[in-house]
């Protein structure tokens, strides 16, 4: 929770520094597939919706190759098991925070590059979960992020741009308990289970790789998205496996405060 409170501190500290901004705004729909081994042996896959903002801007006294990012994503979805016999009610919020430096490539082509602070939680909800109501997914890390971008100018009025980015965990940390341990326990003897529960991660036991396809229709004053995001990633704690795949189509639009480009 502190983490997550410094982390939002930070993002502040750099809007209210950024000279230039672009705000996005997004909603997608697709599918979300779940597995976690504390609840269940079988996957979970249903129906999801996300809403997204994006902000984007320049720090303030550098130069337009260095930019700062902040993401706000909330998604939920109302997911079935295999045998269709339990359904899983699914909420999340994701923040991220990243600085990016952006190399000129000529002919219209860039390639930016850099991390993310990212913190997530999620809470899952199995009525058939006797242990506990609901159960909490929470992690904090570092993030690597590398983005080409492509922008066709038609004229000074309209322009026609599509970007690719890539991201994957590189270190962090996350909460797991293990199976079969219920969160009464762990708050009643909180010392000891949370030591047992945060585990560090990097490539040894979190793995995985996020992309964003956006195509953008770009006028004077904003722009129009379409787009589609996939998400798969796997990690593993206490002898418990767990995997997140999300596919979805998205769609949104794009407000210029200023004169910044986003490409």
């Amino acid at each position: 929770m502190k983490r997550s409170i410094f982390l939002f501190i930070m993002c502040l500290m750099a809007i209210n520094v950024a000279s230039q901004c672009l705000n996005r705004w997004q909603i997608g729909v697709g599918e979300l597939r779940s597995t976690d081994k504390v609840l269940s042996d079988q996957q979970y896959r249903g129906v999801s919706v996300a809403l997204r903002a994006l902000h984007i801007g320049n720090y303030k006294k550098s130069n337009s190759q260095i930019f700062w990012s902040f993401l706000d994503d909330i998604k939920y979805s109302s997911m079935r098991n295999s045998s269709k016999t339990a359904r899983m009610h699914y909420v999340s919020v994701k923040l991220d925070f990243g600085t990016h430096y952006v190399f000129e490539l000529g002919r219209g082509f860039k390639l930016s590059t850099g991390g993310l602070i990212d913190a997530f939680g999620a809470m899952k909800y199995v009525p058939r979960n006797v242990n506990n109501v609901v159960s909490a997914d929470v992690q904090v890390g570092l993030r690597a992020v590398i983005t080409t971008h492509y922008l066709y100018k038609i004229n000074e009025r309209f322009s026609i741009g599509c970007h690719y980015g890539l991201t994957s965990p590189v270190i962090g940390c996350f909460f797991s308990p293990e199976f079969g341990e219920s969160y009464y326990e762990i708050w009643q003897n909180m010392s000891n289970s949370l030591s047992r529960d945060i585990h560090f991660s990097s490539f040894h036991n979190r793995q995985g790789v996020s992309g964003e396809l956006d195509f953008d229709m770009i006028f004077k004053s904003g722009v129009l998205t379409l787009g589609f995001r996939h998400e798969n990633e796997w990690w593993q704690a206490s002898g418990n496996s767990f995997s997140i795949s999300d596919i979805k189509g998205i769609i949104g639009f794009a407000l210029r405060l200023s004169s910044i480009n986003p490409y």
